[in-house]
C-alpha cells in the first residue's frame, strides 16, 4: 500500500494495522442487480461531475436498489473517483483517507456483506468512478431473495 499516490502516511500506516488485525472473510458474490443499480449511479453521475451517493433526481443508494430487485440485511455502497484500475481502487477505499469512520472500509470488510455489484465509468471532473453496491442478499425482481434477513433500521454508505 505504500505506492499509493498522494496517501498520507499516517493513513497507510493505519489501513496496514487494520489489515493485520482483521480476519479472512468469504469472498463477496457477484449478482446481477447490484451491478445494475451501482451502474445506473454510473450514467447518472458520470457526465455531470457530480459526486457522492445521491443522484440527480434525489435517488440514494437504496432506492437505485431498489428499482432493481429486493436486497436483505444492510445494503451499502462504495464509490471511487478518478483511479481506473481496480487495484488502486480497492487499497484507496480501505486506506480511506479523508473520510470520518473510515465507512468504505467498513462496508468492503462488514461481515453481513455477502453479495456485491460493480460498474465503472467516465466520469466528467475525474476522468472515472467506480461504485460497489452491497447488501447481505438480493434478488432481482419476481424472484426469491436468498439469504433472507429482515432489515435492519442501519444502513452503512
Amino acid at each position: 500500500m505504500r505506492e499509493l499516490p498522494g496517501a498520507d502516511d499516517r493513513c497507510v500506516a493505519e489501513a496496514e494495522a487494520f489489515l493485520r488485525r482483521q480476519h479472512p472473510l468469504d469472498p463477496l458474490q457477484g449478482v446481477p442487480g447490484l451491478v445494475q443499480s451501482a451502474r445506473q449511479h454510473v450514467e447518472d453521475q458520470g457526465p455531470t461531475g457530480e459526486i457522492g451517493h445521491r443522484g440527480a433526481g434525489g435517488d440514494t443508494p437504496w432506492s437505485r436498489m431498489a428499482k432493481q430487485g429486493q436486497w436483505t440485511g444492510r445494503a451499502g455502497e462504495n464509490i471511487s473517483y478518478g483511479y481506473a484500475d481496480a487495484r488502486t481502487i480497492v487499497v484507496t477505499l480501505i486506506v480511506d483517507q479523508g473520510v470520518p469512520g473510515r465507512g468504505h472500509r467498513r462496508n468492503i470488510f462488514c461481515r453481513d456483506f455477502r453479495v456485491a455489484g460493480a460498474a465503472c465509468g467516465p466520469h466528467a471532473q475525474y476522468g472515472v468512478m467506480c461504485v460497489i453496491d452491497f447488501a447481505d442478499g438480493f434478488a432481482v425482481k419476481g424472484e426469491k431473495v436468498a439469504m433472507a434477513e429482515a432489515w435492519r433500521e442501519n444502513p452503512v454508505w
